[in-house]
């Protein structure tokens, strides 16, 4: 799922003065579907409602969710027609599902 060959996986987890490209590093977490942090063992990320103007019921939803940098990113970069933004954390719940639905239909 990585593109990365078993042999070059292997040499990663087998030697530990490998040093992979930052790249391949988001290859591999982006085929696991966590973060570079995560797959290096670094503190996880946490959303912090001040570190971006969110919505209120969108930040209600993250924090809810624990939602991750990636997913808060993709949903606060919907454009919404004035009055049409959703106004519920469910209303975020049923979008970011939506999403993550289609997404695997793609993949397909």
């Amino acid at each position: 799922m990585s593109g990365v060959s078993r042999t070059y996986l292997l040499k990663l987890e087998k030697d530990e003065t490998s040093n992979p490209s930052l790249e391949v590093l988001r290859r591999l977490a982006d085929a696991l579907d966590i973060t570079v942090a995560d797959l290096l063992g670094a503190p996880t990320m946490q959303f912090h409602p001040d570190d971006v103007p969110l919505p209120a019921a969108l930040r209600a939803f993250a924090d809810e969710a624990r939602l991750g940098p990636k997913e808060i990113r993709m949903l606060a970069s919907i454009r919404w027609r004035k009055g049409d933004e959703p106004q519920t954390p469910e209303r975020w719940r049923f979008i970011l599902d939506s999403l993550t639905a289609s997404t695997k239909l793609d993949e397909d």
